[in-house]
């Protein structure tokens, strides 16, 4: 489900891929939201901006997850009152083209979860590459997710951060609205 080698003006794939902020996305700002069942919401919102002085295509956004209202309980079965749950992501990013073909970007995220009383901050980074050679209509790209630490645990133990490793390619076809991606 995560798109990371498509080249466009859409600010909402630098998300998944950094090095996708180019300087096309000048001035561009995005919202998403996505409200599901049982007062779940979750959504994404940023803003991007070109420095030609410094070549370089900055943006920065939140991602989030509400899971909505809970009634919480002893074992008993007692109330306790409500509580909620969310998790939020806080980037920044930084995309800059070196030579014809290539295009590098990071982003910084500081995370932080809250449920109930037990709340968790962590910060990654994501850093990815892309090659795109328009007269080809071929995009690739890798990227590593996800590097990082948690800063403050829910109770004392510390958890690993879900790391990985995306590869992925694209060709768009030159006289058809179609793209395959691997």
């Amino acid at each position: 489900g995560n798109l990371i080698c498509v080249v466009d003006n859409d600010l909402n794939l630098a998300l998944q891929n950094p090095a996708l902020l180019n300087s096309t996305m000048h001035k561009q700002a995005t919202f998403n939201t996505v409200n599901y069942f049982s007062d779940i919401n979750s959504g994404y919102l940023a803003y991007a901006h070109h420095f030609d002085s410094l070549k370089t295509t900055f943006s920065a956004g939140l991602q989030y997850i509400s899971y909505g209202d809970f009634q919480g309980a002893t074992a008993q079965g007692v109330p306790t009152g409500t509580f909620t749950a969310a998790d939020y992501n806080f980037h920044v990013s930084a995309a800059r083209k070196w030579r014809k073909h290539f295009q590098f970007g990071a982003s910084v995220k500081f995370i932080y979860s809250t449920y109930e009383q037990y709340n968790s901050l962590g910060v990654a980074a994501d850093i990815g590459g892309t090659y795109y050679n328009e007269e080809k209509l071929l995009t690739a790209s890798i990227v590593a997710k996800n590097m990082g630490y948690q800063l403050t645990t829910y109770n004392g133990e510390r958890e690993n951060l879900p790391f990985e490793i995306q590869a992925g390619i694209s060709k768009k076809l030159k006289h058809m609205p179609m793209r395959f991606s691997l």
